[in-house]
């Protein structure tokens, strides 16, 4: 179950049933359930009870709900009940007890797209979010719809109801590699980006493109259509 709290509000991802709930915290004693939404965007669907299509990831700005979903590969739908295949989420919750499905993206940055892999986690800095993926060993591209293969995603979501796919990188810190280790956290601090990954035996490298066994990456966010790689480490804190 992940979770992420706004004021007064909780928002949990779960596997079964109502995979998105919403639970009203005024009483932090006395949390009350107040609605929910199946895995396709639904009120009342019963899609999504297994464990590869549960929630990753919730993560809560201003009006707008972003959900991290496990892999489905049924094409990304823009309709509430038809949205299985979004492996990313957004929903207006401006009525805390009516969230209302409004964008989806499949794992490649298309709209309408079958590419499956799952989101693990989100990072967001003004109208840029920011996305950690599952592996995958294609290579990474800056077009949308062919992006399955970039562990990092970058959206631009100044219009929260269409989020455009911007820039990607792949496991390695390069834009068009196809090193292959999944990001399960991000976090931003002004122009920097961190992302937690996975694994790998091979040498750290300070070098975009040779970073695949740095387990913490920095990259320079100062340009979000541009996240530059600048600094890593591995698991024991080594360069």
């Amino acid at each position: 179950v992940r979770f992420f709290v706004a004021p007064d509000i909780e928002f949990a991802g779960s596997a079964i049933g109502c995979e998105i709930m919403v639970f009203d915290i005024t009483d932090p004693t006395n949390p009350t359930y107040t609605a929910g939404r199946d895995m396709n965007g639904s009120a009342n669907g019963s899609t999504g009870n297994s464990s590869w299509l549960g929630v990753k990831d919730v993560f809560a700005s201003g009006n707008y709900l972003y959900v991290g979903k496990g892999y489905d590969s049924t094409a990304c739908s823009q309709v509430a009940g038809s949205a299985l295949g979004c492996e990313l989420m957004i929903y207006d919750v401006s009525s805390s007890t009516n969230p209302v499905y409004v964008a989806g993206r499949d794992a490649s940055g298309s709209s309408s797209g079958t590419q499956m892999e799952n989101i693990f986690s989100f990072a967001l800095s003004g109208d840029t979010l920011f996305v950690g993926k599952d592996i995958n060993n294609t290579t990474c591209t800056q077009t949308a719809g062919s992006a399955v293969g970039c562990e990092l995603m970058v959206f631009d979501i100044s219009s929260s109801t269409n989020p455009v796919y911007v820039a990607g990188r792949d496991a390695s810190g390069d834009n068009s590699g196809t090193a292959s280790i999944y990001i399960n956290t991000l976090s931003v601090s002004g122009n920097y980006l961190y992302a937690g990954k996975d694994n790998d035996p091979t040498a750290c490298s300070q070098a975009a493109g040779s970073a695949s066994g740095c387990e913490l990456m920095v990259f320079d966010i100062s340009s979000s259509t541009n996240p530059v790689y600048v600094a890593g480490r591995d698991a024991s804190g080594s360069v």
